[in-house]
C-alpha cells in the first residue's frame, strides 16, 4: 500500500531585504492507495494536485519545502529511495506533453521504457499496445512535434504501461481526448488495476471520475475536504467546494445562445494543410462572421490544432488563403485573430514573468482579471511557478486584447475545473456579445459545443 501521512508543502518568498517567508500550499494531507485501486484526485486549478504527484516522485521545485511521510508497504521512503523507485515502482504520466524528448521519435521513447524494465523490444507487442490506444503503427516513426496533444497523451500512457510499475501517477491523462478515447484509455487503466496496479489520477472531469475511480479525493485550499467511495458519491455526501463543482457540470446559461451579427468576417478558401507528410485538411472553405461562434468536433489527431494555428497566422498553409475582411492577415502589426493554445505552457517565455508576456499585447484591467479568475500576483511569476490551469487563464487574458475580433479557442478550458469553466465561458460569451467577437471553438466536449456554439463543423 502507498500512503501519504501529514504531507505539508510550503513555498518560499524572498522579501527585498533578504528575509524569507513561507506560505503553505498543502497542509496535513493524508490518504492511502491500495494495490488495484484507482483514486481520482480532484479540486480547483492551483490547489496543488500536480505538486502532490511530484512529492511522490521527489520532483518538487527548489523553492518548495516538504514535510511529512511517504510510505510504501509500511516502510518510510526517503528521497534517495524514491529516486530509485522511479520508473519501476512509480510510473508518471505528466500533465504537459513537453515531457517527451523532442529529439527522439516515439519508437525510441517506448524502447527506452522497455530497457528500463529489462525487457526486450518486441515490435509486435508495441503495435498491439498502440492499437489499443487507437494509434496507427506509423506513429512509431514520428517525433513529438508531429503529434496532436491527444496523441501525445496516449503515447505517455503507453510509456507508463510498459514500465509495469506498481503505481501509476497520472496527471490529467484524459485532457484533450474526445469522449470515446478518454473512456478507452481509462478502461485500459482499469485493466491494469485488475492486475494489481494502483492508480492515482489527477483530473478535472468529475463525470469520468465518478464512472471509473474507486475513490474520489478532493483538495480545497490545501486540505483534503472529501474522500468518498464511488458508490457513495451523492451531493449530500460532498463538502461544499466539491458540491459546487458537481452542480456546475450540467450546462452554461442559455442566455448567451445568440447568433452572429454580421459585419467583419474571417474566412478560409480552398485551404490545404499538410503536417509531417500527411494531408490533414484539403480544399477546406468556410467563414466565421463577427459575433458568431463556430464549434469544430473531430477525433484526436485529425489536425484541429494545426487548423487553429493556420487561421491565427501562427503557421502557413500548404495552399489556399486565410482572409480577414477579404484581405490576408496582417504580418507586421497586431493580428485581430488570436489563438488560445491547447498547451499554454509552450507559448510563454520561461525567462520572463507571465505579466511581461501579457503586457507585450496589452495592459489588462483588474475587472477582466477578476472575471477570468486571474490573481494579480500570478503575473509576477515565471511560467514554471504556475499551474497548467493558471497559465490557461493567463493565456485567455492575453488573447482578449481589446483589438481582438476573432478568437480561436483550442481546448481553452480543458485544464480547468467545472465551476471555473462555467464562469470563464460566461464571461467570454459576454465579450462575444458586446464587441461582437467571432469564435472558432475546438473541443472534444460535444456538450460544451452544443451549449455555446451557434453552429458546428463536424469532421469524421
Amino acid at each position: 500500500m502507498l500512503s501519504l501521512r501529514q504531507v505539508t508543502l510550503e513555498s518560499v518568498r524572498y522579501r527585498w531585504y533578504g528575509a524569507r517567508r513561507w506560505s503553505a500550499l498543502l497542509q496535513n494531507v493524508s490518504f492511502d492507495i491500495a494495490p488495484g485501486e484507482m483514486v481520482a484526485l480532484v479540486g480547483g486549478s492551483g490547489e496543488g494536485k500536480s505538486l502532490l504527484l511530484q512529492c511522490l516522485l521527489d520532483l518538487l521545485p527548489e523553492n518548495l519545502r516538504f514535510r511529512g511521510e511517504i510510505m510504501l508497504d509500511g516502510n518510510r521512503l526517503d528521497r534517495h529511495t524514491i529516486r530509485q523507485l522511479r520508473g519501476n515502482t512509480f510510473s508518471y504520466v505528466p500533465q504537459g506533453v513537453q515531457a517527451l524528448n523532442p529529439m527522439l521519435n516515439i519508437k525510441k521513447h517506448l524502447n527506452r521504457a522497455c530497457y528500463l524494465t529489462g525487457r526486450a523490444w518486441d515490435e509486435e507487442q508495441m503495435v498491439q499496445l498502440l492499437q489499443q490506444s487507437d494509434l496507427e503503427p506509423a506513429v512509431l516513426e514520428r517525433f513529438p512535434r508531429q503529434l496532436s496533444g491527444g496523441m501525445a497523451k496516449r503515447i505517455l500512457a503507453c510509456h507508463a504501461s510498459l514500465s509495469q510499475a506498481r503505481y501509476i501517477l497520472a496527471d490529467e491523462i484524459t485532457a484533450w481526448l474526445d469522449t470515446a478515447l478518454a473512456n478507452q484509455l481509462l478502461e485500459h487503466l482499469r485493466g491494469l488495476c485488475e492486475k494489481g496496479c494502483g492508480v492515482l489520477w489527477v483530473t478535472h472531469d468529475l463525470l469520468l471520475a465518478a464512472r471509473y475511480a474507486d475513490r474520489i479525493v478532493a483538495l480545497h485550499q490545501g486540505h483534503i475536504t472529501d474522500d468518498i467511495r464511488r458508490e457513495r458519491l451523492q451531493p449530500e455526501e460532498m463538502s461544499e467546494p466539491l458540491k459546487r463543482q458537481w452542480q456546475a457540470l450540467p450546462e452554461i446559461n442559455p442566455l448567451f445562445m445568440q447568433t452572429g451579427e454580421g459585419g467583419r468576417m474571417l474566412s478560409c478558401r480552398d485551404l490545404v494543410i499538410c503536417h509531417g507528410g500527411k494531408v490533414l485538411w484539403q480544399n477546406l472553405t468556410f467563414a466565421i462572421s463577427a459575433g458568431e461562434r463556430v464549434g469544430i468536433h473531430a477525433p484526436s489527431g485529425t489536425g484541429k490544432t494545426t487548423l487553429g494555428r493556420v487561421l491565427a497566422g501562427w503557421q502557413k498553409p500548404t495552399a489556399g488563403d486565410v482572409l480577414l475582411d477579404g484581405r490576408p492577415l496582417p504580418l507586421h502589426q497586431y493580428c485581430p485573430v488570436q489563438l488560445v493554445p491547447q498547451h499554454p505552457e509552450l507559448t510563454f517565455n520561461p525567462w520572463r514573468s507571465a505579466g511581461e508576456t501579457v503586457r507585450d499585447a496589452w495592459r489588462s484591467d483588474l475587472e477582466t482579471m477578476r472575471r477570468l479568475y486571474v490573481q494579480p500576483e500570478w503575473l509576477t511569476r515565471r511560467p514554471v511557478q504556475l499551474s497548467g490551469g493558471e497559465l490557461a487563464r493567463i493565456a485567455i487574458l492575453r488573447a482578449l486584447d481589446p483589438r481582438t475580433r476573432f478568437l480561436i479557442a483550442d481546448e481553452m478550458t480543458a485544464q480547468l475545473d467545472p465551476s471555473i469553466q462555467k464562469a470563464i465561458w460566461a464571461y467570454v460569451l459576454e465579450v462575444c456579445r458586446n464587441r461582437p467577437l467571432g469564435m472558432l471553438v475546438i473541443s472534444h466536449q460535444s456538450a460544451l459545443l452544443d451549449q455555446i456554439c451557434t453552429r458546428h463543423l463536424r469532421v469524421e
